[in-house]
């Protein structure tokens, strides 16, 4: 898994994770619900979160599932090869 590190609106690092790595990390951490009722989140920095898609007038695509990663949680935590750029 990758990720792109930016400077304003320059490219500056792509930074690169073993997926085990990352899951190995992930194992760790604890769910919970989110404040509102409406994600479940993956670590107290919400490192992943998972709500419905909901937002488009009840349409059968709204009841997709959507899923969000925030790299930079995991920068520090699971070893990792920049090249900076």
């Amino acid at each position: 898994m990758f990720g792109v590190e930016y400077e304003n609106t320059k490219r500056n690092k792509i930074v690169v994770f073993k997926i085990e790595d990352v899951i190995k990390y992930l194992e760790k951490l604890n769910f919970k619900i989110s404040p509102r009722k409406t994600a479940i989140l993956l670590g107290d920095n919400s490192t992943i979160s998972l709500q419905r898609k909901g937002g488009d007038s009840g349409k059968k695509s709204s009841n997709q599932l959507q899923i969000k990663l925030i790299l930079s949680n995991l920068i520090d935590k699971v070893p990792i090869l920049e090249y900076k750029l």
